[in-house]
């Protein structure tokens, strides 16, 4: 669809929307499904149509949220490879911490009761602690439920922010 309504200046021929279309169903291994109506795909099928779908029209910014809560690991390890060679923003909402080890170039940002803290290096914060105290060495200072926490250097101050399933922990 993304790809029909764009100006008609930028607007693929009809073969070109056809090619990159069988690319990206490829790309989710989800050829053979073009034809099929979202009440015919399953709930993780559906995340993936989702996710192409917004790849299509390769915009510079691209919001997802919570985009591998459907998807086995297998598939989730083949979006975080393509998501690593978008040329282009990504903002992704998550709380998922294993997705972490899979950017660590990019960098983080927490968001905590409608308050924005960072930026921290991935790399950097896989090496993190979580110190329910307010550590003045800190990389990273959150306020979460009226008690600050801190991020610090992994030096036995704390729990390891990888060790947590999930930033709901915190």
């Amino acid at each position: 669809y993304g790809l029909k309504v764009r100006p008609q200046a930028q607007r693929l021929e009809a073969a070109q929307i056809s090619k990159r279309v069988a690319e990206l169903l490829d790309l989710m291994q989800l050829a053979g499904y073009g034809g099929r109506f979202p009440g015919q795909l399953s709930g993780g099928q559906r995340q993936r149509v989702a996710l192409a779908r917004a790849l299509a029209v390769e915009p510079r910014v691209l919001l997802l949220d919570e985009p591998f809560e459907e998807l086995d690991p297998a598939k989730k390890g083949r979006m975080v490879k393509h998501l690593n060679q978008y040329d282009g923003v990504i903002l992704i909402n998550t709380h998922e911490t294993w997705l972490l080890k899979s950017l660590q170039n990019w960098e983080v940002f927490f968001m905590f009761e409608g308050a924005l803290y960072g930026p921290l290096i991935v790399e950097e914060l896989l090496k993190a602690e979580i110190s329910m105290a307010d550590e003045p060495t800190a990389l990273l200072r959150l306020k979460v439920s009226d008690k600050m926490v801190s991020i610090v250097r992994g030096e036995g101050k704390g729990t390891l922010l990888t060790s947590l399933e999930n930033l709901d922990r915190i």
